[in-house]
């Protein structure tokens, strides 16, 4: 988990330096299917974030067992009012083709804003995901997930993924 001090600092941080995110590889920006902001950010430059992706690790090896290689893909994200992700999957093209497990660690606590739930879809079931501050939350990215709309505040996270030389081996 992250402290409420690292997440502050997080948001401190890189809150003025996110743009606006797309939703392709090549930065295609579509509102009604995704409205948030995006900054990639170094585990080299964030210990604490650092010290939560070895867990992420961790936890792969004793549930999923994925083959994972390489370094964490990781983004600082910002949802203002209005923002939202539609019905995805961390899966794609490209650099996208080999991620396993994707994880969200919410730096805003619950209270700072309202909307702005993970939602998982696991057949015909869609799960709301609780946020808690500073605590990761991993699925596979294959499942289907959205975020709701933000009604009031600013929601922030980070998110990332583990990637592999082939999907889900």
């Amino acid at each position: 988990m992250l402290s409420e001090e690292a997440c502050k600092n997080l948001i401190e941080k890189y809150d003025t330096k996110a743009m606006p995110a797309g939703i392709t590889t090549k930065g295609f920006k579509n509102p009604t299917v995704r409205k948030a902001f995006s900054r990639s950010i170094s585990l080299e430059d964030n210990i604490d974030v650092n010290d939560c992706i070895t867990e992420c690790y961790l936890t792969n090896n004793k549930y999923w067992r994925y083959e994972t290689l390489g370094k964490a893909e990781i983004k600082f994200l910002k949802y203002n009012t209005g923002g939202h992700y539609d019905w995805h999957i961390d899966i794609g093209s490209h650099r996208h083709n080999n991620r396993k497990l994707a994880f969200v660690i919410p730096l805003s606590k619950p209270d700072e804003y309202e909307g702005g739930e993970l939602i998982i879809k696991t057949s015909s079931r869609e799960s709301s995901i609780p946020l808690e501050q500073g605590k990761i939350i991993m699925f596979p990215a294959f499942l289907l997930h959205k975020v709701t709309p933000v009604t009031h505040g600013k929601r922030y996270v980070i998110a990332g993924w583990l990637n592999g030389k082939n999907h889900f081996a």
